[in-house]
């Protein structure tokens, strides 16, 4: 239990935020262009990392 003079501000805020956070995921649309595909991600994961033989 919080016994300081602030527990009631804190708890409102977080009822607040919570509220907010709640109605942001619903109603806030997805973005539908993202700008140009990254290539650098896919060319990592599709670099060969085995040592040079030699």
């Amino acid at each position: 239990m919080i016994t300081t003079q602030y527990a009631p501000y804190g708890e409102t805020r977080e009822l607040l935020a919570a509220g907010k956070a709640a109605l942001d995921a619903a109603f806030e649309p997805e973005p539908t262009f993202l700008g140009r595909k990254e290539p650098g991600v896919a060319k990592a994961l599709a670099a060969d990392i085995s040592p040079p033989a030699g």
